[in-house]
């Protein structure tokens, strides 16, 4: 029985040591450069957010899954869990926001004139179909916009599979309704499918 002991507590050992050098270090990269939750177990959901990491913070002790999401030991002992897709190996210095204002006249008029041909190209659905949003991963998310320009205000987070009703079609874009929220704006329609 001693063995047996003996044999399971150098397996947990074993384990344990195993997971400890596989672990590296990361920092926070998020896209708009907000802090990234994390949460007590690898799901989205509003009661397991524990706190937040700033944009560019240094974590060590962490350990990506198969998931999508990343295990961080924190210097307390805690395991929590944060999205993989925020972490990057190199240090991201300080963040620069892409929409602030530094562009020339001539840029401003030329994302006019591509968002008025957008516009321009736009035909009302006779009927209105569904179309899937589709990110291209599991874990990924498209904004929502008010306008079909990249450089739109965002109205929405919109997660992968999030069903949406086409009213219109334009080049490059769709204009959609939210099925439950019932909000309407534009989406790239190379991040979607139809259902």
């Amino acid at each position: 029985m001693t063995k047996r002991i003996v044999s399971m507590i150098l397996a947990i050992l074993l384990i344990a040591s195993f997971a400890f050098a596989l672990a590296d270090t990361y920092y926070v990269k998020t896209n708009s450069g907000i802090n990234l939750n994390y949460r007590s177990e690898p799901k989205v959901d509003p009661s397991n957010v524990l706190g937040s990491f700033k944009y560019g913070t240094e974590l060590k002790n962490v350990i990506p899954m198969t998931n999508g999401w990343s295990q961080v030991t924190l210097s307390d002992g805690r395991i929590v869990y944060v999205f993989t897709r925020y972490l990057s190996k190199t240090n991201p210095g300080e963040y620069v926001n892409p929409d602030k204002d530094t562009s020339t006249e001539e840029d401003a008029a030329a994302a006019l004139a591509a968002m008025n041909a957008q516009f321009k190209s736009a035909k009302k659905v006779k009927t209105p179909y569904t179309i899937m949003v589709n990110p291209g991963r599991v874990t990924g998310w498209v904004y929502l916009r008010w306008a079909p320009s990249t450089s739109a205000q965002q109205i929405a987070t919109l997660p992968y599979g999030k069903e949406l009703t086409v009213l219109a079609e334009l080049t490059n874009w769709y204009q959609v309704q939210d099925k439950t929220t019932g909000a309407i704006g534009f989406i790239s329609r190379k991040y979607t499918s139809v259902k």
